[in-house]
């Protein structure tokens, strides 16, 4: 499931361990605010605003899973400056002391669809008269 409000697209993918339970992404779209702005002048397409946000813009990103916050992702995303949210200050001493990886499973696939969703997202930014 894909939604889409402001500049955050967020994405909700199933547990495989725990039946009807879902963990929540966020990616938000720093850039997305200066290309809709050459969109509104006229300059460019909202697909290729779109397009240019997503695969070369600035973001932050989040996940509600467990993983993301005791395994250090949400730890690392702070200190690097990628969180999306609530600052995270707890250093993953026991699970993740070496500070390996950069996000959870479910945020890798969510960025991995994004690039794929722009149709959608357009869609949607036309729907609630973003431009």
């Amino acid at each position: 499931m894909l939604r889409f409000k402001g500049n955050i697209v967020s994405y909700q993918t199933t547990s495989g361990t725990t039946p009807g339970k879902f963990w929540v992404q966020n990616v938000q779209l720093l850039g997305l605010r200066k290309n809709l702005d050459r969109v509104r002048d006229g300059k460019v397409s909202l697909l290729k605003a779109l397009r240019t946000t997503v695969g070369h813009g600035d973001i932050r990103v989040h996940c509600n899973c467990p993983a993301y916050k005791w395994w250090g992702w949400s730890y690392i995303s702070t200190q690097v400056g990628y969180k999306f949210g609530k600052r995270q200050d707890i250093f993953p001493k026991i699970r993740n002391p070496r500070l390996h990886g950069s996000v959870c499973k479910h945020l890798i696939n969510a960025l991995g669809a994004l690039p794929f969703n722009v149709p959608v997202l357009v869609k949607k930014a036309r729907l609630q008269g973003i431009v």
